[in-house]
């Protein structure tokens, strides 16, 4: 250990620490700035806009199957 260490104050220490973790800590607050960010409110406002159940099932099953032939079968749920 060294000497700068043990006399460190909190303040210096968080500082060593910040820039330990610099990259880190500048993602999660970039993450939380976009789960900040307003939504489309012209397709929250429709009701229509939102597809049904049945639809985004398929279109799940298609992310993870997509080249599966019961892409287009009726019983994907």
């Amino acid at each position: 250990m060294d000497r700068t260490e043990v006399n460190a104050s909190p303040v210096q220490k968080a500082l060593q620490g910040i820039k330990k973790y610099k990259y880190v800590l500048l993602t999660a607050l970039l993450g939380v700035l976009l789960l900040l960010l307003p939504q489309n409110e012209k397709a929250a406002d429709s009701g229509s806009a939102t597809p049904s159940a049945a639809r985004r099932c398929k279109t799940r099953w298609r992310i993870f199957f997509p080249r599966s032939t019961a892409s287009g079968s009726s019983r994907l749920c």
